[in-house]
């Protein structure tokens, strides 16, 4: 099979590659099909999933292409047999020869396209067209190093580290996946060393409710960043103030000369 040398295989960072804009701007695929109400009658419905390129990272396919296809799946009660046929539609050229590659080497008859055989096709999906052979050992590796950057709130965080475990799930690698309370402690590592601290003699730990810990955790770095501005505003203020004496001491030095340089009265 064709394999595209990437010269990056960063696929998995600790910020997210896309945004709500962009991801309205993408290209997708509209899927068509009807639907019966409650009241027995039947309604055309109209999907879109967001197409999943090349230059996309696989973060993508596993938050945003993958769920939204699944939702397709559902909602149009297609059979595993009609989804591994239909996925290929929400892939550019190159990953789609790729789908189409490991559905006709792996799973070539119908017995074969089983739900868990779906799961276990889009992991190899990922794996082959990065190419990286255990694409989940690296999201661990990049939540166990995970530090809190300081225009993201605890809170963030969070929810950042549980879009990482959900890409944990979809791709292959000899690590097992987080569990809640596994990223409840990585979350905490990954604070600051003053939250941590309060944390700590709030007797919050891994084992508290994530809603308690997030509550603290934010209030706590509310405060910190409270106190950089008002930090960063008195030394703005100072340096003003700082310069406005300079400037005074240097025109009372200019009036000096100039006195000094006059030339005497007849």
């Amino acid at each position: 099979m064709y394999r595209r040398r990437q010269t990056n295989n960063r696929h998995f960072t600790a910020a997210r590659s896309f945004t709500s804009e962009s991801l309205a701007a993408e290209a997708k695929h509209t899927f068509e099909g009807k639907l019966a109400t409650a009241g027995g009658i039947t309604e055309s419905i109209r999907l879109e999933v967001n197409i999943h390129t090349r230059d996309h990272k696989r973060e993508h396919f596993c938050l945003v292409t993958l769920p939204k296809f699944k939702e397709c799946k559902d909602d149009l009660h297609w059979t595993w047999p009609t989804a591994f046929a239909r996925l290929n539609k929400c892939l550019d050229q190159e990953l789609k020869d790729y789908w189409d590659g490991i559905v006709s080497r792996d799973y070539n008859t119908n017995a074969l396209k089983t739900q868990a055989n779906f799961t276990a096709a889009t992991k190899k999906l990922i794996s082959e067209s990065i190419p990286m052979e255990h694409p989940r050992d690296q999201i661990r590796d990049l939540l166990d190093n995970m530090q809190k950057p300081n225009d993201m709130t605890p809170t963030q965080l969070w929810h950042r580290m549980g879009e990482l475990r959900v890409c944990c799930r979809c791709t292959d690698g000899t690590t097992t996946v987080p569990s809640e309370d596994d990223l409840k402690a990585k979350l905490i590592c990954a604070l600051p060393q003053s939250i941590k601290f309060e944390l700590e003699k709030q007797n919050v730990s891994a084992s508290n409710d994530i809603k308690e810990i997030l509550r603290l955790a934010d209030v706590c770095d509310e405060q910190y960043q409270a106190e950089h501005r008002g930090n960063q505003s008195n030394s703005r203020g100072r340096g003003r103030g700082n310069n406005r004496q300079d400037n005074e001491s240097s025109s009372r030095t200019d009036r000096s000369r100039s006195r000094s340089r006059a030339p005497p009265r007849n």
